[in-house]
């Protein structure tokens, strides 16, 4: 088990926030753990990542 385990599980943010996350402008990534191992929930933070991208780039011009 890791070292910091304990510590990282109090913090976890749940895929459903990934929008609100990526909304956000002073973060630019996200450590997606476990969800690595589920396509279902990958796509949903790629998703999620991907119109927040489309979504500055449109307010930038």
């Amino acid at each position: 088990m890791y070292r910091n385990a304990s510590y990282t599980s109090k913090f976890r943010l749940p895929i459903a926030n990934a929008v609100d996350l990526f909304a956000e402008t002073n973060i630019d990534g996200a450590l997606i753990e476990g969800a690595s191992l589920d396509a279902t929930e990958f796509t949903a933070i790629y998703t999620a990542a991907h119109r927040a991208v489309q979504k500055a780039i449109a307010a930038s011009t």
